[in-house]
């Protein structure tokens, strides 16, 4: 099916718009109203994680519909791959590997031939599985030389992904007694991929979020699981 620039570039505003409104709603309902697709879903639990990270910046409402709209299409050319991976429980295979590895290279290029998109979009796309440490995919970039929307939607992702878990992967439960405070916070849902990840970003988002994202499962002190419908602002203080 074809997709026009327009439509793109309209639905990263119209998502904007809607976290502009009510982040807190539209966090949980990303979290709690599952789609039929995986990759769907994904993506714009990402987008609205990827927000978060752009306004803490401070940067300015076209520039954080343009990292929205990096995050929506960071998987544009392989999104049937996803939903093949959401429900594997295996490893993948050497095929998929492959594609895994090809996918913000050809998602990048699809969206070349659909249009003209600002440099930090197709940055978004194209670098969103490099690493701080050089160690990702597909050029190797170190650092710095990462682009900030590449770097927030790294983080983003990956925080996305141990919240909703997959078929092979059970979603981080918040439990109330270890998330005391922010490097708690960032060891849990972080863990070892710490070291590829832009740490004052990390940091930045849990900040933003507070202990207890919207739309997170709770385990509380009985043992029964919560849903959280509000953060508390401004509870973990400023990175």
């Amino acid at each position: 099916q074809t997709v026009s620039q327009s439509e793109l570039i309209n639905l990263s505003r119209t998502l904007y718009d809607a976290w502009i409104e009510d982040a807190d709603a539209c966090l949980g309902c990303a979290q709690q109203c599952k789609s039929d697709r995986p990759s769907i879903g994904h993506v714009v639990l990402v987008s609205l994680l990827t927000a978060e990270l752009a306004a803490a910046h401070r940067l300015n409402s076209e520039q954080c519909a343009s990292f929205i709209g990096g995050a929506l299409t960071m998987n544009i050319a392989k999104l049937s791959l996803h939903d093949e991976m959401y429900a594997c429980a295996n490893s993948p295979s050497p095929e998929q590997l492959s594609e895994i590895h090809l996918h913000p290279t050809e998602s990048m290029r699809l969206l070349e031939h659909i249009g003209k998109f600002d440099k930090p979009w197709l940055d978004a796309v194209g670098s969103h599985h490099e690493n701080i440490d050089g160690s990702g995919y597909p050029r190797s970039l170190k650092g710095a030389d990462i682009a900030l929307s590449a770097r927030m939607l790294r983080v983003a992702d990956i925080f996305a992904a141990r919240l909703t878990g997959r078929n092979a992967r059970r979603p981080q439960h918040w439990n109330i007694q270890r998330m005391r405070d922010t490097q708690n916070i960032v060891q849990h849902i972080f863990g070892g991929d710490q070291q590829l990840l832009d740490s004052p970003l990390m940091t930045q988002l849990i900040a933003a979020l507070g202990r207890f994202p919207p739309g997170s499962l709770v385990r509380l002190n009985n043992m029964e699981l919560a849903i959280v419908a509000r953060r508390i602002p401004g509870e973990l203080g400023a990175p």
